[in-house]
């Protein structure tokens, strides 16, 4: 079976691997590295980052149901703290598993909310 991705497609699921590669980068980075190169707050960050990923996945993905790419995110979220765990520098919290479900839950409230305005301004249009 072969996947014929249009050009823009392409595009989103190159931004989502992108960021994807990120995240990991900033996973495994000692904390203070982290906190020299971006903004301070550790919940935000994981609440931020899992946002976007969500955001980025569905736009990658449109056609998933938002519950599989949630499930996803929170299966990245904790093989991120697995991987902190092993890391003799970082470690893994429970509070940064809950972080990233509450960055994912925003996201699909930003997606619901969107797709609700987007649909109003669509049925208004002549």
């Amino acid at each position: 079976m072969t996947l014929s991705l249009s050009s823009h497609h392409r595009q989103l699921v190159a931004l989502l691997l992108l960021y994807l590669v990120f995240l990991l980068f900033v996973a495994v980075v000692p904390p203070d590295r982290i906190n020299d190169m971006i903004w301070q707050g550790d919940k935000v960050k994981h609440l931020l980052a899992f946002w976007l990923y969500l955001l980025l996945a569905w736009a990658a993905f449109p056609r998933q149901p938002y519950l599989r790419l949630m499930i996803g995110g929170l299966m990245l979220g904790g093989l991120i703290e697995a991987i902190q765990a092993l890391i003799p520098y970082r470690q893994a919290c429970w509070y940064d598993l809950l972080a990233d479900l509450v960055g994912l839950l925003l996201g699909w409230a930003t997606l619901w909310a969107t797709s609700r305005i987007v649909g109003k301004r669509k049925e208004a249009r002549p």
